[in-house]
């Protein structure tokens, strides 16, 4: 199973999502420019969160909690869709970037 969040506006600063894997598969992907934490264990499986950082401090934290049995858990940020790294010139090509103020007072991806 995958829970794809990399285009979700997410209405609080904090989000907390709890997995249990027995027998299976479970991915979690997250914007690159949120804080990513966890707390989990696997019991032979796999429970593997990269924790990451968010630059901008006012920017939401999702939190990945439980855990794995014969099976694994992995929740890690993903890039989003066309922000290729690029440098001073990605406003220009139109790439998207994260945004705390969007419509309605909204947090998500803007292009």
């Amino acid at each position: 199973m995958e829970i794809d969040l990399t285009e979700a506006v997410f209405p609080q600063q904090r989000v907390q999502i709890n997995v249990t894997s027995v027998f299976g598969s479970v991915e979690v992907r997250v914007p690159e420019n949120i804080t990513l934490r966890s707390s989990g264990s696997g019991i032979l499986g796999s429970f593997e969160v990269e924790t990451h950082e968010a630059a901008d401090g006012e920017a939401p934290e999702v939190d990945v909690q439980g855990f794995a049995l014969l099976g694994s858990v992995e929740a890690k940020p993903k890039r989003a869709p066309g922000s290729a790294t690029c440098g001073t010139g990605c406003a220009a090509s139109g790439a998207s970037g994260w945004t705390n103020s969007g419509p309605s007072g909204t947090r998500g991806w803007a292009s």
